[in-house]
């Protein structure tokens, strides 16, 4: 098993699962294509019995409510494809590191890679939900029309996910709380001037399971100088 975690959610790949990566955290997206201006990674890639590569984005509005200032999510998401892509085959011309080379050649071979947009939100269960999701699929694939694909966008609650070897499960509304009053604060630093932005600390923040431990973090925001040290 592998797990990721990503929002207020736990992906747990079983061991049909090969060549796992959360991408947009992996060391050869933060000194590639990131550098990039606007260089944009999909959380997840893996590959599925050792022959379907998937590319994974995850959205889970629970936590953040999407801007209006924002482009819309199916060109997102496009782009988040799109420069992945243009990665992997950086990697795979340099020949490293190894594990990217490898996906890359899986997408070369398979000539069609599953793209995935998996879209919480607080109204699964609604009708609506669904009529959006019908939506956005029509204007992905109309975005990704440049590539041979099989997209999806989905979530918990539409075919349980419908990606086999993939369990996703809630981390409970308790953490989903602290960690939204963590998230808040944190921003509120920023804007005061507080502390600078780290990302990747924030990203550390949302991977931490312990809610005692969030609680901890939360205590010493007014005091920190950087969100670095919130993680010291």
């Amino acid at each position: 098993m592998t797990d990721f975690i990503e929002g207020n959610l736990l992906f747990r790949f079983n061991e049909r699962w090969s060549h796992l990566s959360h991408w947009d955290r992996h060391d050869a997206y933060h000194h590639g294509m990131r550098r990039c201006e606007s260089g944009k990674a999909v959380d997840f890639i893996g590959v599925l019995d050792q022959k379907v590569p998937y590319l994974i984005e995850v959205k889970d509005f629970r936590i953040h409510e999407r801007s209006a200032a924002k482009i819309p999510l199916p060109r997102e998401f496009e782009r988040k494809v799109r420069d992945t892509i243009a990665a992997l085959a950086g990697t795979h011309c340099h020949g490293r590191p190894p594990d990217c080379a490898d996906i890359f050649q899986t997408l070369i071979k398979t000539r069609k890679p599953h793209l995935v947009l998996w879209r919480e939100t607080t109204d699964n269960f609604s009708r609506a939900h669904l009529a959006d999701s019908t939506f956005l699929l029509a204007e992905i694939q109309r975005q990704l029309q440049w590539i041979h694909s099989v997209p999806y966008v989905t979530s918990r609650m539409i075919d349980g996910g419908e990606i086999p070897g993939l369990k996703v499960s809630d981390l409970g509304p308790e953490r989903l709380a602290h960690l939204n009053k963590l998230l808040e604060a944190i921003e509120g630093g920023i804007c005061r001037g507080q502390f600078s932005r780290d990302e990747k600390a924030i990203w550390k923040i949302q991977d931490t399971l312990e809610i005692i431990t969030l609680d901890r973090i939360l205590s010493r925001v007014p005091t920190a100088r950087s969100i670095r040290q919130l993680l010291a």
